[in-house]
């Protein structure tokens, strides 16, 4: 009986491997782009489609916008609108916040109020705050 042979053990390296393929991968598309975008053809072929593109977004855009007047639904805008007001609610009860903070409390002899925290103070600040700004919009 012979000797057996040893083999010898090849280690490869699958992210060398990977890295290596996505190179060459990356060269032939971008070379395949180049060729396709010296075709003048191509070109014009590209500029009708993305004129097409434009037209059936916007068509589309004003279509959503008539639907949700219809279905009563916030547009994108309404959310960005109510956001930035939450935005400046949330400065404003930091400005009074600040306002009345440094303020002392004046406690009387028993009394049963309890003293509030600045979590309680800002909520109530914020239905205050709620509570006119409706008032205003229904007397308008």
């Amino acid at each position: 009986m012979g000797k057996k042979k040893k083999r010898k053990e090849i280690k490869i390296d699958y992210y060398e491997l990977a890295k290596l393929l996505g190179y060459k991968s990356e060269r032939k598309v971008n070379k395949a782009i180049h060729h396709l975008l010296e075709d003048g053809k191509m070109i014009n072929l590209l500029k009708c489609g993305a004129k097409i593109h434009g037209k059936w977004v916007k068509d589309l855009r004003e279509y959503m916008n008539l639907l949700t007047v219809y279905l009563n639904i916030p547009t994108k805008d309404d959310v960005a609108n109510v956001g930035k007001l939450a935005k400046q609610i949330e400065e404003k009860l930091d400005s009074l916040e600040e306002r009345i903070t440094p303020l002392p409390y004046v406690e009387k002899k028993k009394s049963c109020k309890k003293r509030l925290t600045k979590e309680e103070i800002r909520e109530r600040l914020l239905k205050n705050l709620i509570n006119s700004i409706n008032q205003q919009n229904f007397k308008k």
